[in-house]
């Protein structure tokens, strides 16, 4: 491969990631931006600026091909077992039925650089307000 080849993805994804941490904060017109996967294409479902809400509405098998694609997930190359798990483990909105869904959620905004949506939304879980009621 030729190195324009590699630095392609790597100047789209850092310019995604400050896109997306330039999110202050969760609203219905934030739009999150993908980044490349490693052989310099998007996720089929998210080859476009989404916004949040898309997300959390996301049907589970939709979310699961971006985390694929992304190789994120237990069972995958990049798992968030550190510091995401660890910080997410006391968080009240998690002890529920839809806690798979949110966790991959929050570890797909984590690892696009969307910080602050996720602190966001683990200090509004700790409040009682599910991730689908903060938009």
């Amino acid at each position: 491969m030729s190195p324009e080849f590699n630095i392609m993805p790597v100047r789209t994804n850092r310019e995604a990631a400050i896109a997306n941490g330039a999110i202050t904060r969760c609203s219905r017109h934030a739009q999150l931006h993908p980044m490349m996967t490693f052989d310099g294409r998007y996720p089929t479902n998210f080859n476009i600026p989404k916004k949040l809400i898309d997300f959390v509405h996301m049907p589970a098998s939709d979310l699961d091909r971006i985390m694929k694609a992304y190789e994120l997930g237990p069972t995958r190359r990049r798992y968030y077992r550190g510091s995401l798990v660890d910080r997410l483990s006391g968080d009240v909105v998690f002890c529920n039925s839809k806690i798979e869904h949110q966790l991959n959620l929050l570890a797909l905004f984590e690892f696009l650089g969307a910080y602050q949506v996720v602190d966001q939304l683990r200090c509004r879980g700790r409040c009682g307000v599910a991730t689908d009621n903060v938009f």
